[in-house]
């Protein structure tokens, strides 16, 4: 089974990366959602886990979105972490060191491209939307053992 969990629920939008994920793990069940909209009763988990998802949203209406519908679905003193969010304040210079990378010219762009568009978050505005959403709210850095330290941060949240 899975450590610390008595019942693992991975939740995506894409059908083949559930499939993928059900072949790797009998662990769990694996269901077809959007974070605006989960398809779970209120108050339904103790813990729930958003890894690097935030950043794919259309703007900051939907991160507050999003946080509200992660907070509905979380019960009271229950716990929440949004990991990987990119620091707006770093963008550029992200972007900038994409040219550094040992790739073609072609992916570089792709990647430069995907970056320039994606919704990258303010660690300070988040916590404010956190804690206006009825949560308890802290930024904590990524370990400096992992590369993307530099440019991206973690949420930790308590359900209110």
């Amino acid at each position: 089974m899975v450590p610390y969990v008595e019942t693992l629920v991975g939740v995506d939008f894409a059908i083949p990366l559930l499939g993928r994920a059900a072949s790797v793990t009998t662990a769990g069940c694996f269901v077809a959602g959007d974070l605006l909209s989960l398809p779970f009763r209120e108050a339904s988990f103790s813990k729930v886990i958003v890894s690097s998802v935030l950043q794919y949203l259309d703007d900051e209406a939907s991160v507050v979105r999003a946080l509200a519908e992660i907070r509905r679905v979380t019960a009271a003193g229950g716990r929440a972490f949004a990991s990987g969010n990119p620091d707006r304040r770093k963008k550029e210079e992200y972007i900038a060191g994409i040219e550094a990378l040992d790739l073609p010219e072609e992916r570089k762009a792709a990647i430069r491209e995907r970056n320039r568009g994606a919704f990258w978050l303010s660690a300070e505005t988040l916590l404010e939307q956190a804690k206006a959403g009825g949560w308890e709210a802290e930024i904590q850095p990524i370990s400096s053992s992992v590369w993307q330290s530099f440019y991206m941060f973690d949420l930790v949240l308590r359900a209110k």
